[in-house]
């Protein structure tokens, strides 16, 4: 049954079995608090809500950071391989014809050497 009730709430089977444990450690934790003659049920499902909304603050106020090291690959952005583009040497249109009009015009308006430049480094 709690399980049931974890399962609703977290909506993943992982997070509901670690809720599940938690409260059931709770309850064991403290036993003593548990008044004889109360309904069992309705105290370990308020644990369960109690732990179950405690959780979720704590993820809310301390987001998951993830420390990169240095070690991880770079992001690859390299030319699609299977894209085949051999531009002709000396003709630019074919790539200016990508560009929105704003930026065709001011590249357009750079001079010779420096358009060159540009279409080399970034297109």
């Amino acid at each position: 049954m709690l399980h049931a009730v974890a399962l609703r709430l977290t909506r993943n089977a992982a997070d509901a079995q670690d809720l599940t444990q938690n409260t059931l450690v709770k309850a064991l934790r403290f036993h003593d608090k548990f008044k004889e003659g109360t309904y069992i049920k309705a105290w370990l499902l308020t644990i369960l809500r109690n732990t179950f909304i405690n959780e979720y603050r704590r993820k809310v106020r301390h987001p998951n950071f993830v420390e990169l090291t240095g070690a991880e690959a770079a992001e690859d952005k390299s030319p699609d391989p299977k894209i085949q583009y051999e531009p002709n040497q000396g003709d630019t249109s074919d790539l200016m014809e990508l560009l929105e009009d704003e930026v065709r015009e001011a590249v357009e308006s750079l001079p010779d050497d420096f358009r060159l430049a540009v279409i080399k480094a970034d297109l």
